[in-house]
């Protein structure tokens, strides 16, 4: 497999993983005689190390993202990955707008590492398609992002805090004191 990892410093906080992992990986989700083709991390976060995996006779890519090693997350985004995907059934306003989740693994068993395998949805990513357009015509893309972000944020839960069994608080404000 031809893996394409970003260059990092030593003692970089994202750390990427290597070809035999994200084969293994690949293999765990997908059955035993699955051969990714090539593996691009795609170095567009601050937080996950994401990939675009291709598999030869697979014709849609997926992405595979790995949290980072425990000892090196942050309180606030303790096992972040885990309420991401804990919070998914309360996302269903967008959820045609979401990949999918195919696969995900808190084991630890083949990476010292929370993972998940998600659909690659079409497009090109804002960073990069954006500066195509001039100023003027970027208020349509905006609008529509804050009308997306309206209706995620008009999703009401029980309570404020994590929603995979983490402490509930009352109000936004509560959780910034706390952390």
């Amino acid at each position: 497999m031809e893996l394409r990892a970003v260059e990092r410093e030593v003692g970089a906080f994202q750390q990427s993983v290597s070809a035999a992992e994200i084969e293994a990986v690949c293999r765990r989700a997908f059955g035993p005689g699955t051969a990714p083709t090539a593996a691009v991390e795609l170095g567009l976060g601050a937080y996950n190390n994401v990939y675009r995996v291709e598999f030869g006779g697979r014709t849609e890519p997926v992405i595979l993202r790995f949290a980072p090693a425990e000892e090196d997350q942050f309180g606030s985004e303790w096992r972040v990955m885990r309420n991401e995907y804990a919070a998914t059934p309360w996302l269903a306003v967008v959820a045609e707008l979401m990949p999918r989740v195919l696969a995900a693994d808190w084991s630890h068993d083949l990476v010292d590492r929370d993972w998940m395998i998600q659909s690659c949805l079409p497009g090109i990513p804002a960073p990069e398609g954006l500066g195509q357009y001039p100023r003027s015509g970027r208020t349509t893309f905006f609008r529509q992002l804050g009308a997306i972000a309206r209706s995620i944020h008009d999703v009401r839960g029980p309570y404020f805090g994590r929603v995979d069994g983490g402490p509930a608080y009352k109000s936004w404000s509560e959780i910034l004191i706390a952390s």
